[in-house]
């Protein structure tokens, strides 16, 4: 009896001793057979029990509509919420919607659920991908139950009833939570591909709860918080939270979700989404109005290193969320601040887009700008008149381009086949018109007018029309160019320029120029640009009595360089105001180059001009534009008539003739900066040489105020040689008498009897040229009397 019951003790014991030791595999067993009775199979490579958890590695688990892989999980039995608390690491796994019906089987058994890294795919006649960081779902057990029950009932509703379900009703002070969620997302370690293309660093936080209510509908409210969104590209960091709340109705499946958030930079959004998840797409309208202020702007450009201002308004509608959508949108009192050179204020913007959600996303506006300033160095403009935009674009592969675009107001504008993204390219085709009066003022003379003083003293009248086809741009101005009191009328210029090296005509024409100066007669140039290169066939214009022929000619755009070949001027007469009228000038010339290289004007002949009974040829004449022009030469003088010379420019009276020359000379404005001048009486003159005292002291005073008069009473006195040398260099005066005697130095040397000599005073000496032109002052005005 004794070794009976030592056996069966022994046996006992090794019973409880296997149980102890097979336990993980027994429970495991036993759990197996559980879910299978559920038409659930459960597989893992090892587990373990522990404080009353069962935990698993390289789980498998496969049911009717579901499949879930997991390399780490436990599951717990909770009396309390009456279902398994579960926990799954790097998962992944899906559902099933099979046919019209679907309708998914509820695992009431669940309690609560905790997602750590993992992907969830929801497959039914369209696939959807969910990537999961974290997410914690508890009261999970209650509300599936719940809402079984609530689907049963509903699906029982008559359908007038359901029609009846009010949409309205939000009671969530008085919710009992059944469930709640809890979400994690860590935008910095998102997919690569995301994160490079759109978004750095950001958390997002989510907290949802939700219960049914009385009347069958699936209530649930929650917040949303955003924390440092960084969007790499655009350099900005969004934060801010959102309220949420709504309704679903299990019988129809329908669902309505409101909220209202607050985020920086400094933006108010207000949304409402409502939809149906039995029917695809599951939304079927959208709504959103944001607005911000000052405060949004500024912080958006400060992260560019700029400033702005402003208030904005803009709405998202949408009656078809994937096929159509409308944006509105209104700027007041906009205005930024890129650089102290580029500024804009003032602004006041309003426009409305339509987006179509097709491959390409297609998208076309308006957009109406009333008012602002703008000033962008050296161009400054202020809209008086409003400019209103219209457009038609899609995007695709990456790519942002404008099939159209129209422009009304200021100037007219239609462009065709523009791309600006990801890089700008010429449009197909694109023309624009405006008139010229409007944007020569404010975009030309007031930007470059200190630069060329001239500018101030031109004014264009008219049309300008460029017409661009691919790589061909085309221009047409028609209108009057007046300048400084003369007229060119019906001024038309027409031409092409080819981006591929094309040759293409061009034209330069006006009907006449009428002024006081100079009057032409009409003008015709043709010639063909071939880039870099531009031809000019020969041409001829009356001007001034006269005519100028030119040969030919040839630039280079590249080097901004030009040349014309064999000009000719016959018999120009130009017409001077008086008192210069007197001296009737006629000039002729000949060049055979007249060419323009590294922005200097050269000419390769000569110019002559008959004036005062002589005349003065010019040479090695040069020009260069800019701010105060740079120009000269070289100048023969021959045989001009004293005479006609002093009454002209009030010198008294001289007889005799003046010859002489000027050498390096250099103007730059009306001022000379160097020259090197010789004038004397031409001694072959066989006429009788005559000065005035008037003449005499005005010499006196160029020389320093020294005149010798042997008979005082004589108004017209005798003289032998007159003449002088001066030399203007780095801003002084070297004054010279060309006829020397006793150890002086004369610039009028007379007879012995009834004559006059003018001695200068400071031979070989230097003044500045402040104080000649303080005497040639002087000389014009008649106010010498220092005469001895």
């Amino acid at each position: 009896m004794r070794k009976k019951l030592f056996f069966l003790l022994s046996f006992i014991f090794c019973f409880l001793f296997a149980l102890y030791l097979f336990r993980d595999a027994i429970l495991f067993y036993a759990f197996q057979k559980l879910l299978a009775e559920k038409g659930i199979s459960l597989k893992a490579q090892t587990l373990k029990v522990e404080n009353g958890k069962i935990y698993f590695s390289g789980l498998s688990v496969r049911g009717k509509d579901f499949f879930l892989d997991a390399k780490e999980a436990s599951f717990a039995f909770s009396l309390k919420e009456r279902g398994l608390r579960v926990s799954l690491s790097n998962f992944s796994g899906g559902n099933f919607f099979a046919g019209e019906d679907k309708s998914s089987s509820l695992p009431v058994y669940l309690a609560k659920i905790y997602l750590d890294e993992g992907t969830w795919r929801i497959i039914g006649e369209k696939e959807t991908f969910i990537r999961l960081k974290q997410a914690e779902i508890k009261g999970l057990g209650d509300f599936l139950r719940g809402f079984t029950t609530q689907k049963k009932l509903a699906l029982n509703f008559p359908a007038q009833e359901k029609k009846q379900v009010s949409r309205e009703r939000y009671n969530f002070e008085d919710l009992k939570e059944a469930i709640s969620l809890a979400l994690k997302v860590d935008f910095s370690k998102l997919p690569r591909w995301l994160k490079k293309e759109e978004i750095d660093t950001g958390l997002l936080q989510l907290k949802v709860a939700t219960s049914f209510g009385p009347d069958h509908i699936a209530h649930f409210k929650g917040n949303a918080v955003i924390k440092n969104l960084g969007l790499g590209r655009y350099q900005n960091v969004f934060s801010g939270k959102t309220g949420f709340k709504g309704w679903w109705s299990p019988a129809s499946y329908e669902f309505v979700l409101k909220g209202l958030g607050d985020f920086t930079p400094a933006l108010r959004v207000s949304y409402k989404l409502s939809g149906n998840f039995q029917k695809e797409p599951y939304l079927t309208q959208i709504f959103a109005e944001i607005t911000g202020s000052d405060a949004f702007f500024g912080e958006i450009a400060s992260t560019f290193g700029a400033k702005a201002k402003g208030k904005i308004k803009a709405s998202f509608s949408s009656e078809e969320p994937l096929k159509k959508a409308d944006v509105q949108f209104s700027l007041n009192d906009f205005g930024f601040e890129l650089s102290p050179d580029e500024i804009a204020d003032g602004l006041s913007i309003k426009g409305k887009i339509t987006l179509k959600f097709d491959k390409p996303l297609a998208f076309a506006g308006e957009v109406l700008l009333d008012n602002g300033e703008f000033y962008f160095a050296p161009w400054y403009y202020e809209l008086k008149k409003p400019l209103a935009l219209f457009f038609n674009a899609n995007y695709q592969d990456k790519g942002l381009r404008f099939q159209e675009i129209k422009i009304t107001g200021p100037l007219y504008a239609e462009i065709n086949g523009l791309e600006v993204y990801p890089q700008l390219r010429l449009p197909e085709k694109s023309k624009v018109a405006l008139k010229v009066e409007d944007f020569f003022k404010p975009l030309i003379v007031e930007a470059y007018g200190e630069e060329f003083p001239w500018l101030e003293r031109l004014n264009l009248e008219g049309t300008l029309t460029l017409d661009q086809q691919k790589d061909t741009i085309k221009t047409d101005y028609t209108g009057n160019i007046v300048y400084q009191g003369h007229v060119f009328e019906n001024v038309a210029i027409n031409g092409a320029y080819s981006l591929s090296g094309k040759c293409n005509p061009f034209s330069l024409a006006w009907r006449k120029v009428k002024g006081q100066v100079i009057a032409a007669g009409p003008l015709f140039i043709q010639g063909k640009i071939c880039p870099p290169s531009v031809f000019i066939a020969p041409f001829s214009l009356a001007l001034l009595d006269g005519k100028i022929s030119v040969g030919e000619g040839k630039g280079d755009l590249s080097t901004k360089s030009f040349v014309l070949n064999r000009v000719l001027l016959a018999d120009i007469r130009p017409r001077l105001p008086a008192p210069y009228d007197f001296l009737k000038p006629e000039a002729s010339g000949k060049f055979s180059k007249l060419f323009f290289k590294e922005n200097r004007f050269l000419a390769d002949g000569e110019l002559e001009v008959k004036i005062a009974r002589g005349k003065v040829v010019f040479h090695d004449i040069f020009f260069e534009p800019g701010v105060l022009p740079k120009y000269g030469g070289n100048l023969e003088i021959k045989g001009l008539d004293l005479a006609i010379l002093s009454k002209t420019f009030g010198l008294g009276r001289i007889t005799g003739r003046l010859k002489g020359e000027v050498n390096n000379l250099v103007m730059v404005g009306t001022l000379p900066e160097r020259f090197e001048l010789r004038l004397e009486d031409d001694p072959s003159w066989q006429g009788k040489r005559r000065i005035s005292l008037k003449a005499v002291r005005q010499m006196a005073e160029l020389g320093g105020g020294s005149a010798s008069i042997f008979v005082p009473f004589v108004k017209n006195l005798r003289y032998e040689r007159l003449g002088f040398s001066c030399k203007l260099k780095n801003d002084f005066f070297h004054l010279k008498g060309l006829f020397h005697k006793d150890g002086k130095e004369y610039l009028i040397k007379g007879p012995r009897l009834f004559g006059v000599d003018v001695i200068n005073q400071n031979p070989g000496g230097i003044i500045s040229f402040k104080e000649m032109i303080r005497r040639i002052e002087n000389i014009l005005g008649g106010q010498n009397e220092g005469v001895r």
